[in-house]
């Protein structure tokens, strides 16, 4: 699974929120050693924002992640039961990333 660095490092601040400190450590470790090497025409630009980074999870960690942000995401549905926060569609671009 490759996954940007703006939807990790996100990941791993809902799931240091949560204390799902396993899932977030594996994903520190996976920012740290799973860097897909750019091109070399994005190799000269330095944005670390544009990285990809190859996921070593398995299919229960993902699920696992995929929960932990879908609990955070419903914090934010509305009292008429509708997602109309701006963190409702924040965490639902997140989940889609992961799907």
């Amino acid at each position: 699974m490759t996954i940007d660095y703006v939807t990790l490092t996100n990941t791993i601040k809902a799931l240091s929120e949560a204390g799902k400190v396993k899932l977030m450590d594996k994903l520190l470790d996976n920012l740290a050693h799973n860097e897909i090497p750019k091109s070399e025409k994005k190799q000269k630009k330095k944005d670390i924002a544009a990285s990809n980074y190859a996921v070593d999870l398995n299919d229960m960690e993902v699920d696992e992640i995929i929960e932990v942000l879908q609990e955070i995401q419903l914090q934010f549905v509305g009292e008429d039961g509708d997602g109309n926060d701006q963190e409702y569609y924040y965490y639902l671009e997140l989940i889609d990333r992961w799907v």
